[in-house]
């Protein structure tokens, strides 16, 4: 069954594609994908369908592969490289719909320690050098989304010591929901901060009013950056 549906995913045809996309979705929905093999053609699947200009077949393909690795993580491990670029640029795209399943399987492949945060939102990830504004915002809504699910979970690596610089440089973007986007992560981050935030935040220029508007964020949620 999955071998003729990757078959119909390479389909000529728009329709037919769409058709098989929603087949693949339908199967992992209840299949885990069997091996590494498959686990790779899956991806590499992926990765071609994140390059159609159709909104729908998008969406299908971030939760088909969010499916496939809520499945079976081990089997992706190796293959998120080949659909990864894919997943930054669509985080750019103009369909909300298409930017929101793109955050939910970056978070999924951290859930499942199938990437590292630090590759996908730590300092290495390419992300943060995309030429398009809404990559970057959407990266910043995906730390928030990754410090509120995933920072009491032993398991996951979230470093707000690895993640923050990029934060903080996202307060300086010229777009100004770059740095709404940055400002809701540094107060998602602080209660996995502590009290080390102040410290941190000491390092780096942050203009009066954004600190302000922090500060009082923060004084809501109960914590305090201090002075």
């Amino acid at each position: 069954a999955m071998e003729r549906l990757l078959d119909n995913l390479a389909s000529p045809a728009m329709k037919q594609r769409m058709a098989a996309v929603d087949e693949l979705q339908a199967h992992l929905e209840t299949n885990d994908v069997a091996d590494r093999d498959e686990a790779g053609k899956v991806s590499d699947a992926v990765a071609q369908l994140l390059k159609e200009n159709n909104s729908k077949i998008c969406v299908a393909a971030l939760t088909v592969a969010a499916l496939g690795v809520a499945g079976a993580p081990d089997h992706f491990r190796n293959h998120v490289p080949l659909f990864l670029p894919g997943v930054f640029d669509r985080l750019g795209d103009l369909k909300a719909p298409v930017r929101e399943a793109g955050r939910r399987l970056l978070v999924s492949l951290m859930a499942h320690q199938v990437s590292t945060p630090a590759d996908l939102i730590g300092r290495q990830s390419s992300a943060w050098k995309h030429k398009n504004w809404r990559v970057r915002a959407e990266l910043l809504r995906t730390v928030a989304h990754a410090f509120a699910e995933l920072a009491d979970r032993g398991d996951v690596s979230l470093s707000v010591k690895g993640i923050l610089p990029q934060v903080i440089a996202g307060l300086e973007d010229r777009e100004a929901s770059v740095r709404e986007a940055a400002v809701n992560a540094l107060v998602a981050m602080a209660p996995a901060a502590g009290n080390d935030l102040h410290g941190m935040m000491a390092r780096h220029t942050i203009r009066p009013g954004q600190l302000k508007e922090i500060q009082a964020r923060l004084g809501g949620l109960g914590a305090d950056l201090g002075p």
